[in-house]
């Protein structure tokens, strides 16, 4: 059965009597905070075949999940790597986000929360740190070069699409069940009209995805390393890279 509702995942219980107490999977609120919304869509092609989950052979409450080995490898890898790059190179929206929020509610200039690709977005996050502004950037003599490392996908760049790619490659049996289950909270029809697997314990049910899903994956800007690029006589004191706090961003991204 096609599914008929996009999801957002992250999500007590409902009730529901019938001759008895059966419970659906309901949906809680979702608290996520330091949201940046990316504009470039993830296709959601891209994640089907990536978990599947089933229940074990007379095990009552029990569903277990993990990475699908069988329908997901490399090639499906390697696309979401190259997509999860266009995202990353992509506009960012980042006016629910600190530091960017400040700016945004004293209705300054939007290109100091808005910007074009995450790497800009970096820059104005430590130049914010640094010294002062989101926008502070003239003292930085290597800004350009800072955005083109973060926006890269080589192995000598940040490399940022591959290391959230391995990650979700990599996921643990934990964390896909609780993505399957938030995903079945939100749209339980993902879950109607298919055998359970619990009489047939070898056969696993894929996760399906749809255009209109969102997911959130997460990005943390780690404090940088501060240089004075002509020599220690020229800055008697260099903005201290203590002064940077870290960010853990979660970034928004709908799939098409």
């Amino acid at each position: 059965m096609p599914a008929t509702k996009s999801v957002e995942v992250n999500f007590n219980i409902t009730p529901v009597d019938a001759s008895g107490n059966i419970v659906i999977f309901g949906l809680e609120p979702s608290v996520i905070e330091n949201i940046v919304i990316a504009d470039v869509t993830l296709p959601h092609n891209d994640l089907n075949g990536l978990l599947h989950f089933w229940e074990p052979s007379l095990a009552r409450d029990t569903r277990l999940a993990k990475r699908n080995t069988d329908d997901w490898g490399n090639t499906q890898k390697n696309t979401l790597r190259s997509d999860l790059h266009s995202v990353i190179n992509g506009r960012m929206d980042a006016t629910n986000a600190k530091p960017f929020d400040s700016y945004a509610v004293a209705n300054d200039d939007e290109h100091y929360y808005k910007y074009s690709n995450f790497g800009e977005l970096a820059l104005g996050s430590m130049a914010h740190y640094l010294l002062g502004h989101v926008a502070a950037t003239v003292a930085i003599s290597n800004d350009k070069a800072f955005v083109d490392y973060i926006n890269g996908n080589t192995d000598s760049d940040a490399a940022i699409a591959k290391l959230l790619s391995d990650t979700i490659n990599n996921i643990n049996p934990t964390d896909a069940l609780k993505i399957v289950e938030d995903v079945l909270k939100q749209d339980i029809s993902r879950a109607m009209g298919a055998d359970n697997t619990e009489y047939d314990p070898v056969a696993k049910q894929n996760l399906d995805w749809m255009t209109g899903d969102i997911i959130y994956l997460q990005v943390t800007l780690k404090r940088p390393t501060v240089t004075v690029s002509v020599g220690s006589s020229a800055q008697q004191s260099k903005p201290a890279a203590e002064s940077v706090t870290e960010q853990q961003y979660n970034l928004k991204i709908t799939l098409s």
